[in-house]
């Protein structure tokens, strides 16, 4: 047995890691004790045969169809971490091994092959365990020779979650950003008055990024719920208040990309390419006085002040 000490959320969590082994040595007779003396319940459409010392119990023979066989268990209370089972099929076999623990699938499906093979199977759940050997060819023997359960149990202190507080000061959202939490810190308080940083298991939601102003953002963590604050702000301006060359400059380096078509205004200190169709599309530098080249502009529509 393996003890491990994890703190979660600021409370202490003593897990005792175990294993259960579940080894044939003879016929089954429809069940089978673990060395933890867990029950397990074997059942099959088919009897059971011989039993054979290399690949373990026996179901179905080429003249005995069988076509499942399943080993299940309530006995094991805790978290699953892994399951090894020992099986194999016959010469040029078909089946198929699945694991469910708690009715949901436990790691992935996989082909048995002749040979005693361990197959390993992942995952973390609780509940029963079904252990199924599955195929279509039916005329063909079913074997499992072991099964290796590994599951921890655990044990909190008896803190309980009181509350949970926000606290730091969110950025500035701007309409189009994506939005994140950067600078916010999510604390959870227990009633033995200790606490813990639990941001990164918090969930978030209440911010619309498609509206400006100022918002209500709401955090939950273990069924609590706390709110604070974000502003939205918009890029959007108009013709009459255009920005300047330093504005636009100096969005574009806080992040803001000005995804959406602004207005910008100032001098032109150069033209940097100029087609004289119809359209009148010109490239050329602007600034606030016309004396450097600060902000490249791409379009100008036709007949347009350039001041």
């Amino acid at each position: 047995m393996l003890c491990m000490i994890f703190v979660i959320g600021g409370r202490s969590v003593a897990f005792a890691e175990q294993t259960s082994n579940l080894t044939f040595s003879a016929a089954c007779k429809g069940s089978g004790t673990a060395d933890d003396n867990v029950e397990w319940k074997i059942i099959s459409d088919a009897a059971e045969s011989n039993f054979d010392n290399t690949r373990g119990i026996h179901y179905g023979t080429s003249s005995a169809a069988v076509s499942y066989l399943t080993l299940t268990t309530s006995g094991i209370t805790g978290s699953i971490t892994q399951i090894v089972v020992n099986a194999s099929g016959a010469s040029k076999t078909s089946a198929k091994l699945d694991v469910t623990v708690g009715g949901t699938t436990f790691g992935s499906q996989t082909s048995l092959t002749s040979s005693a093979t361990e197959y390993t199977f992942e995952g973390s759940a609780s509940g029963e365990i079904v252990v199924k050997l599955s195929q279509t060819s039916a005329k063909k023997a079913l074997y499992v020779k072991s099964i290796s359960v590994t599951y921890s149990t655990g044990s909190t202190t008896t803190a309980t979650l009181k509350g949970i507080s926000v606290s730091g000061d969110a950025a500035d959202l701007w309409k189009g950003d994506d939005f994140t939490h950067e600078g916010i810190t999510v604390t959870a308080t227990y009633d033995d008055a200790s606490t813990a940083d639990v941001t990164s298991f918090c969930t978030y939601s209440g911010c619309d990024m498609s509206t400006a102003g100022s918002q209500t953002v709401t955090v939950s963590y273990g069924g609590k719920e706390a709110t604070y604050g974000v502003t939205v702000k918009t890029i959007g301006n108009t013709q009459e208040n255009a920005y300047t060359a330093t504005k636009a400059i100096e969005l574009i380096d806080a992040g803001k990309d000005l995804k959406t078509p602004v207005y910008v205004k100032g001098k032109v200190s150069e033209i940097a390419y100029a087609w004289t169709e119809s359209n009148g599309y010109l490239s050329f530098w602007v600034s606030e006085d016309g004396t450097e080249n600060k902000f490249e502009m791409y379009k100008n529509y036709k007949g347009a002040d350039n001041e």
